[in-house]
């Protein structure tokens, strides 16, 4: 004689509520600590300036610890992945993202652009993701470094949107000496 249906299916549920609270709750722990790490996101400049670039679909895969790409940033919606539409102007990288809140950066806070074939839960054969560093201010005032990776739809946009990103990163003012 085996256990009843009802009592399997019972413990089952559980398990599963279980489980999902567990995921719930750490996630919020990994949003307040990460927020604590990073402090307020830039804040966006009152005036973008041009676009150098039309509306881009993209790929919000990430935002990271620089060069810590399995290290998610979940503060201020940065690690939850989604559809996007990137647009680079001449003072501002804007990411207009489905579901989650908008990554408005000033130039003066992007240092670099690069490309990789993976980054925390997305790896491709090519090196098709465009990470672009940026700088948030930390709690105490000091520089932190973070990566936010994009996977532009098109190919030939990938180029587009890294030439742009460069030419915004030499105009922009260079940033602060760290002490």
């Amino acid at each position: 004689m085996g256990v009843p249906h009802e009592v399997t299916i019972t413990v089952l549920a559980v398990l599963a509520v279980a489980t999902l609270v567990g995921m719930a709750v750490g996630w919020r722990r990994r949003s307040a600590r990460t927020a604590l790490e990073i402090g307020a996101l830039p804040v966006a400049p009152a005036e973008r300036g041009t676009p150098l670039t039309d509306a881009i679909a993209a790929s919000y895969v990430a935002t990271t610890f620089h060069e810590q790409w399995l290290e998610r940033v979940a503060a201020h919606g940065l690690g939850v992945r989604g559809r996007a539409t990137v647009t680079v102007h001449e003072h501002a990288l804007v990411v207009e993202r489905v579901g989650a809140p908008d990554l408005v950066l000033p130039a003066n806070t992007l240092r670099r652009v690069a490309r990789s074939s993976g980054m925390v839960g997305k790896f491709v054969a090519d090196a098709s993701i465009v990470v672009i560093t940026w700088a948030s201010s930390g709690p105490d005032g000091h520089e932190v470094l973070l990566d936010t990776g994009l996977r532009p739809d098109h190919s030939t946009e990938r180029d587009v949107l890294d030439e742009a990103v460069r030419s915004i990163l030499s105009t922009a003012p260079a940033p602060k000496e760290q002490q």
